[in-house]
């Protein structure tokens, strides 16, 4: 258990898919030993698939293991298909608990991502400044502003239930995938990228 733990936490950390294997190998161990896995172990193997959008490895694992069936990952509908070339984005519907993948357009001329997740306050931080400040806010809807989380990330659907209920002019949305949003796979968060027609200009980190 120690050492699925340890891989645990360098799988979700590097999300290299050696380790992820190797990780995959010890669960199997403790699965044939009879161990009871489901508090905290099933998430841990499922949580680094997740953030590399490996929905057909989730799958299978499931199907192998129905213990991991109980795992509460959103359902996924992808509207666009593996020969989609192009920028896309998942939109969380909590009412069927479903992430439905679309496409994604910038808008002509300059236009600001807001990069958030969960678990981060500078994140927190600045979408409560965007919720209390008419003035920031102006000055986003001025830049197009869309918020996203990371592409390398678990979709936080809580994160993503909780504000866009409140706030339908600007609902998050979870980046596609890394091969998608090169531009944006950095592993701090909160970051402000500036693209004009659709080209990445400037980037500015953090939040005071």
């Amino acid at each position: 258990v120690l050492l699925f733990d340890g891989l645990s936490t360098l799988a979700g950390q590097s999300l290299d898919e050696q380790v992820i294997a190797q990780q995959q190998k010890v669960y199997a161990q403790l699965r044939a030993g009879q161990l009871d896995t489901r508090r905290g172990l099933d998430d841990s193997l499922l949580s680094p698939l997740m953030s590399l959008r490996m929905f057909d490895a989730i799958a299978q694992l499931q199907a192998q293991y129905l213990s991991l069936q109980t795992v509460k990952l959103p359902q996924v509908e992808d509207k666009l298909g593996k020969d989609f070339v192009g920028r896309s984005v998942y939109r969380y519907e909590p009412d069927g608990h479903r992430l439905v993948r679309e496409a994604f357009g910038f808008a002509k001329g300059k236009q600001l991502l807001m990069v958030v997740d969960a678990g981060c306050h500078f994140s927190s931080d600045a979408m409560a400044r965007l919720s209390s400040d008419a003035g920031f806010a102006q000055l986003a809807r001025d830049a197009h502003l869309v918020i996203l989380t990371p592409p390398a990330s678990s979709a936080p659907t809580f994160m993503l239930s909780q504000w866009n209920r409140a706030h339908a002019e600007w609902p998050i949305q979870v980046a596609s995938n890394r091969g998608e949003w090169r531009e944006i796979d950095a592993p701090a968060v909160p970051i402000f990228y500036v693209f004009e027609n659709g080209k990445l200009i400037h980037s500015e980190k953090g939040w005071a």
